[in-house]
């Protein structure tokens, strides 16, 4: 049973002498504030109750089988909350109050969201659609949404972020899902978010300077993806590494096959792409000079983790550099001391 506290509705046992019919009441309904507070829950109910005040101000029918309420709600000019969950809905309601500002459309069937229904709901701060079957969402369908502080998409189908978010969204759960990347311009006007959650879909990598435009970020959930540890992933070591937000760091690769099962930050810079060190290991240098021409194929390495790693992970990395570099300075040692040699040589004879 639903009950009001403050701006949103909460489920809780209510005494029953505190849910006693008190007239003007529909039939079977809870009515603890008559005219404010309206709970006609769990009761099978396939239309809506006829004799609902038209004062009310929260009303939830959740766990009906409530399957089309288009225009049946419009006449109640007064009403800011609304929980339509655990029904049978199959689209997003239409002709709904402009009064709105908080509605709950969790677990039911619907597929698709388009701008028109949501046009005229411009007082809406929270919009919870979690658990139905959304495949799309229309672009724009949710920019006129101006006061919107927190959308809850979790558990549908989505296979992309939904474009032109408002941006005065704080909250963003994309959570369980089958998004598979992260578009720049949808995020990048998000100027407000604050937490952010995409846990649990099919994202590989994160697409560099994702992050960046995002000034008010404080906490973001990317676990339980398909990341594929690679050079392209870089982006995403780094900024995690950096710290100073509330991020889960035990992100598992899934791909190449010989990190799968790691976690991506117990890898070094290395492991994840070789290809930032590039050594000549098969051709000897011919001379000192040849070495010193080489050597700067090690710079990019060393300048690219003081950059991006943490010291834990430059102990790694120079951990595997050691053998590398030990091997380098021998050799440029030996050719050295021949060249002393053959110069001493050449002057003894020369003065003999």
């Amino acid at each position: 049973m639903l009950c009001y506290r403050g701006d949103v509705l909460l489920a809780l046992f209510v005494c029953p002498l505190a849910c006693l019919p008190v007239s003007p009441c529909p039939p079977g309904c809870c009515c603890p504030g008559p005219g404010f507070l309206v709970l006609c829950e769990s009761l099978g109910l396939r239309s809506l109750p006829r004799s609902v005040p038209l004062g009310t101000s929260a009303l939830s029918v959740a766990r009906n089988r409530l399957c089309n309420v288009d225009h049946l709600l419009r006449a109640f000019s007064g009403l800011q909350e609304l929980s339509l969950s655990h029904n049978l809905l199959a689209r997003f309601p239409r002709g709904l109050p402009p009064s709105l500002e908080s509605l709950l459309l969790q677990e039911n069937r619907i597929t698709y969201i388009t701008s028109g229904a949501l046009r005229q709901l411009r007082n809406l701060t929270r919009l919870h659609l979690e658990d139905n079957r959304i495949r799309a969402i229309q672009p724009g369908a949710l920019l006129g949404l101006q006061q919107l502080r927190v959308l809850t998409l979790k558990g549908n189908q989505l296979t992309r972020l939904p474009a032109n978010l408002p941006p005065s969204l704080t909250r963003l759960d994309l959570s369980e899902n089958c998004i598979s990347s992260l578009e720049l311009p949808s995020l990048a006007a998000l100027v407000n978010l604050q937490v952010l959650q995409i846990n649990s879909n099919c994202l590989r990598t994160v697409p560099e300077s994702t992050f960046d435009s995002l000034p008010r970020l404080r906490s973001v959930d990317l676990t339980d993806n398909l990341w594929a540890c690679e050079c392209d992933i870089l982006y995403l070591y780094r900024w995690l590494l950096s710290g100073g937000l509330d991020v889960a760091t035990d992100l598992v690769c899934k791909e190449p096959v010989h990190l799968a099962h790691r976690l991506l930050l117990d890898l070094s810079v290395v492991s994840i792409c070789p290809r930032v060190l590039r050594p000549n290991d098969e051709a000897s240098p011919r001379s000192s000079e040849d070495h010193i021409k080489q050597s700067p194929k090690y710079t990019p390495l060393l300048l690219f983790s003081f950059e991006t790693v943490s010291f834990s992970g430059l102990s790694a990395i120079f951990k595997q550099l050691k053998p590398k570099l030990i091997g380098y300075i021998s050799t440029l040692m030996s050719q050295l001391t021949e060249r002393q040699s053959r110069c001493t040589y050449y002057e003894g004879g020369k003065n003999d």
